[in-house]
C-alpha cells in the first residue's frame, strides 16, 4: 500500500497533476482502475499539490535590482597587514583567502536576501496538515414517483433516464478523479467519455464502474440487482470480490442475499423498453404484473382471491392508458376489475 509521500515524491505523478497530458491521463486512469484501493490517498496527494500552486506576484520594477546594487557597492573592510598574527599565513596568500571568503559571504547574502524577497513578496502558502479534512461536497437528489419518468443530464454530459419510483443522488460537481453517484430503483445511463474520471454507480453494496458506455441497472426485484451492458465496458464489483468485466450484450444478475452472481445474454429491447415508453411483460407472475402496473401508472392495486393464481404472462403495451391495459389483461387472464381514482381492485 503506497503512502501519500510515495505519490508526492513520484515525478510522473507530480507532472501529471501540474502539467497533465493525454498520455499521463491515460496512464493514471488505468493505474487507478487497476488499484482502486489507492484512490483516497491519490486524492489527498493531488489536493496537496494543487494547494501548493500559487500565482507569482512580482516585486515593483527595479526594487530587487536596487537592493542588489547597494549590496555590491557596500564598502569592504580594509585588510590591515598589522592585524596578522605571527602564526598566520603569508600576506599574499591571506589576501587571496580574505577576498575569496569576503566574496563568498557577499554572494551568500545576495542569495539569501533574494530568496527572502521572493518569500516576502509572494503570498504565504498555507501548510496542508498530514490528515487533510474532507472537502465539503453538496449532494443533489432527483426522485420519481410511481407513474413518473425523468431524463436528466449531469454536469459532465452523462445522461440518465430514471424509471418510475427511482432515486438518484450525485454531487453538485464531480471531483477530479471520479464521477460517483448512487441509485435506488431503475435507471438507464449513457456515460460521457472521460478517460481520467471513471463513472461509478453505487447501488446496495454493488459498484458499477464505466469510462464511456451505456448500461441499465435494475434493483426493483427484491434481493436482486441486474446490470445490463449495451455498449462499451463496465466493471462490477462488491466489497467481497475483485469484480468482473462485462462485455456488450451481457447481463450480470447479483443476489444481495448470498452474493452469488450469474452472467448471461439478454434481450436489449426488453431491458430498455421502459425508456422508450413500452410496458413489457415476459413470463411475469401476478405479483410482478401488479407491482409493475403500480409503478408505471402510479396507482394502488388490491387483489382478491389471488392466492392460487399462477401466471406466466407475456405482453407488450406501447403508450397505452391504464384502462386499455386492464381491459386487455382482464380479458386474457379472466378476472374482473374496478377502478376508482387511483384505487384498483382485481377480483378472481
Amino acid at each position: 500500500m503506497q503512502s501519500i509521500q510515495d505519490f508526492l515524491t513520484n515525478p510522473e505523478f507530480v507532472l501529471w497533476v501540474k502539467r497533465p497530458t493525454s498520455q499521463l491521463d491515460d496512464y493514471w486512469a488505468k493505474w487507478i482502475q487497476a488499484n482502486p484501493d489507492h484512490l483516497p490517498t491519490i486524492k489527498l496527494a493531488r489536493e496537496f499539490l494543487l494547494r501548493m500552486q500559487y500565482e507569482e506576484i512580482r516585486s515593483v520594477d527595479g526594487t530587487r535590482e536596487e537592493i542588489l546594487n547597494k549590496l555590491l557597492k557596500a564598502p569592504q573592510k580594509e585588510f590591515k597587514e598589522s592585524d596578522q598574527k605571527p602564526s598566520q599565513l603569508p600576506l599574499s596568500i591571506k589576501r587571496i583567502g580574505y577576498f575569496q571568503v569576503s566574496q563568498f559571504y557577499r554572494i551568500a547574502a545576495i542569495l539569501a536576501i533574494g530568496l527572502g524577497l521572493g518569500w516576502l513578496l509572494s503570498p504565504g502558502i498555507t501548510p496542508v496538515p498530514a490528515e487533510t479534512e474532507a472537502i465539503s461536497v453538496t449532494w443533489l437528489k432527483k426522485a420519481t414517483l410511481p407513474g413518473e419518468k425523468l431524463q436528466l443530464t449531469l454536469r459532465d454530459g452523462s445522461k440518465v433516464w430514471m424509471n418510475a419510483a427511482t432515486e438518484v443522488a450525485f454531487p453538485e460537481t464531480f471531483d477530479s478523479l471520479e464521477r460517483r453517484i448512487t441509485l435506488i430503483g431503475e435507471a438507464y445511463f449513457e456515460v460521457a467519455e472521460d478517460s481520467l474520471r471513471p463513472f461509478i454507480v453505487e447501488t446496495n453494496g454493488l459498484s458499477t464502474t464505466a469510462l464511456g458506455t451505456s448500461f441499465n441497472i435494475n434493483t426493483r426485484e427484491e434481493g436482486k440487482i441486474r446490470i445490463s451492458l449495451l455498449t462499451g465496458k463496465v466493471k462490477v464489483s462488491s466489497s467481497s470480490d475483485n469484480g468482473v468485466l462485462l462485455d456488450p450484450g451481457k447481463q450480470l444478475s447479483y443476489s444481495t442475499e448470498d452474493h452469488s452472481q450469474q452472467i448471461r445474454s439478454f434481450d436489449i429491447g426488453q431491458v430498455t423498453a421502459w425508456k422508450d415508453g413500452n410496458l413489457v411483460f415476459t413470463d411475469a407472475s401476478l405479483f410482478t404484473v401488479v407491482r409493475r402496473l403500480e409503478d408505471w401508472y402510479g396507482v394502488h392495486i388490491k387483489v382478491e382471491n389471488g392466492e392460487e393464481i399462477r401466471w406466466k404472462f407475456s405482453a407488450a403495451y406501447k403508450d397505452q392508458t391504464l384502462e386499455d391495459v386492464l381491459n386487455s389483461l382482464s380479458y386474457t387472464q379472466r378476472f374482473k376489475y374496478t377502478m376508482e381514482g387511483k384505487q384498483v381492485k382485481f377480483k378472481f
